[in-house]
C-alpha cells in the first residue's frame, strides 16, 4: 500500500481508539447498550428512564466522533472510499470496509422501529443524529438548532435523545470494525481481540 495509505489507516486506528477512551463508550459497554423504558399509570404522568450517556460524555467524544463523519477529513468513513483505488490494500480490507459502509447507511437511512415523526414526515436515525450535533453539540447550523429548539419542547424528545444516542453507537460500532481491519492491513497487532 501507498505511504499515504498507509498513514490515513493508521490514524483512523489511533482516532477509534481514542474514540473507546471516551465515557460515552464505556457507559454504553457497561451498561449493556442504549435502553430506553416507559411506564404508564392511570392518572398519572407517562415516566421514561434511559441509559443515554450524560451530555458531558457526549460533548467529550463529539469533537474526535465528528472526524469521522464530517467529509472535510481524510478519516471520514466515506473519503475512506478514497483508498479503494490503492492496488496495496488486500481486497479482503476493500470488501469489509465497503460492506461495514454499506451496512451503516442502511441502519442510518432506514426505518427505526418507533415511526417518528417531524412536521409530517417518518425521521430516519441520521436525521436525528445530524440534528443533535449541529443543532445542539456543535451548534453550526441555525436550521437544525431551530430544529433541535422545537424538539427539545417536545413531548418526543426522550425517543429522540434515545434513537440519536442510539445512531452514535451504531456508527461507533463501525468505526471500531474499520479500525480493527485496518490494524490488520497494516500489520499492527489490534487493541481488542474482537472487531466491535
Amino acid at each position: 500500500m501507498n505511504q499515504s495509505t498507509r498513514e490515513t489507516l493508521e490514524l483512523f486506528v489511533e482516532k477509534a481508539d481514542l474514540l473507546k477512551s471516551r465515557n460515552f463508550f464505556k457507559i454504553i459497554q457497561e451498561q449493556g447498550g442504549i435502553k430506553i423504558s416507559v411506564s404508564m399509570k392511570i392518572g398519572q404522568p407517562v415516566a421514561i428512564n434511559d441509559n443515554v450517556p450524560d451530555p458531558e460524555s457526549v460533548d467529550a467524544m463529539m469533537v474526535t466522533f465528528r472526524m469521522f463523519i464530517q467529509d472535510n477529513d481524510r478519516i471520514s468513513i466515506r473519503n475512506l472510499s478514497k483508498l479503494l483505488v490503492d492496488p496495496g490494500l488486500s481486497g479482503n480490507w476493500k470488501d469489509r470496509y465497503s460492506q461495514a459502509r454499506d451496512t451503516l447507511n442502511q441502519a442510518l437511512d432506514g426505518h427505526l422501529g418507533l415511526d417518528l415523526r417531524h412536521e409530517g414526515h417518518t425521521l430516519t436515525a441520521r436525521q436525528i443524529m445530524d440534528t443533535f450535533i449541529y443543532g445542539e453539540i456543535a451548534h453550526t447550523n441555525s436550521e437544525k438548532r431551530a430544529q433541535y429548539q422545537r424538539w427539545l419542547s417536545s413531548p418526543m424528545y426522550d425517543f429522540l435523545k434515545y434513537q440519536f444516542a442510539s445512531a452514535v453507537k451504531t456508527t461507533l460500532e463501525c468505526i471500531f470494525y474499520i479500525a480493527y481491519w485496518s490494524n490488520q492491513e497494516i500489520g499492527k497487532p489490534a487493541s481488542n481481540a474482537s472487531p466491535v
